[in-house]
């Protein structure tokens, strides 16, 4: 996938077309007696003035990876940096430019990420908070994965992914309970960590702070058992985005006071 800024590609677009523009401008009101003694003469004229400029837009083509446009941009800018540009060659390949960047635009598929999705795409860091990175590294690449499945709308994928890194923070909850972890047996798991924060009791020092882990658990499970069970439930946005929230809350929680 190729990632670019969506204002680089404007200013592509838009440069191009005002050069064509410029250029027509100029042509029209070139007398015929002075077009026919340029073309007489090589059809030289001076070099233009935004020379400098073109080379934001080659860096955006490329970016873009488009290598017919780039090449037809680049013997474009041949021409241009001759002593004296040639009229008719760079208005012949002023319009092949044009055409090829139509064509190869034709062959690409654009995603547009919502502003407000747009961190959860390019980020590899700090999406859960830095608490939670110190406290669970082995989750980061699931929770950076997830993040961006859930910026592409790719809700399934997502909850997946946060399943996995649910799973460590889980296990370090599990620890501090002093709660046995079956392989398999997703139901004892919950019933034990239930279990043993009523056996602590009330009086307890991290009682509070037991019940409200428990609870964004609670709030988790059914997707946590049916990952762990078979892998197959499916997600709209409404049901992942819920689930992201949660284990996000469960992880910054745990964070406070645990570690994997």
């Amino acid at each position: 996938m190729i990632q670019f800024d969506a204002a680089s590609f404007y200013r592509v677009t838009t440069m191009l077309a005002s050069i064509r523009t410029g250029t027509d401008i100029m042509i029209q009101n070139l007398s015929a007696e002075r077009l026919a003694e340029l073309e007489r003469s090589g059809g030289q004229m001076q070099s233009p003035g935004w020379l400098e400029d073109l080379e934001e837009m080659r860096r955006s083509l490329e970016g873009l990876q488009l290598p017919m446009s780039l090449k037809t941009f680049d013997r474009y800018m041949m021409v241009l940096r001759e002593p004296g540009t040639q009229m008719v060659e760079s208005v012949r390949l002023l319009a092949e430019l044009w055409s090829r960047l139509q064509d190869e635009l034709e062959t690409r598929y654009f995603f547009r990420i919502a502003s407000a999705d747009a961190e959860l795409l390019t980020s590899n860091f700090g999406l859960f908070g830095p608490e939670v990175e110190s406290a669970f590294p082995s989750a980061i690449f699931d929770i950076t994965e997830a993040s961006k499945c859930r910026a592409l709308g790719r809700w399934t994928a997502s909850v997946m992914h946060l399943m996995r890194a649910l799973d460590v923070a889980l296990l370090a909850f599990q620890k501090n309970l002093e709660v046995p972890r079956p392989k398999e047996n997703w139901q004892q798991i919950l019933d034990q960590i239930e279990a043993a924060i009523k056996g602590l009791g009330h009086r307890h020092p991290d009682h509070q702070w037991n019940c409200e882990a428990s609870a964004y658990f609670r709030t988790l499970k059914d997707a946590w058992r049916n990952f762990a069970m078979h892998g197959k439930d499916r997600y709209d946005e409404e049901r992942a985005v819920s689930v992201y929230d949660h284990v996000r809350g469960f992880m910054r929680h745990l964070a406070l006071r645990l570690t994997e």
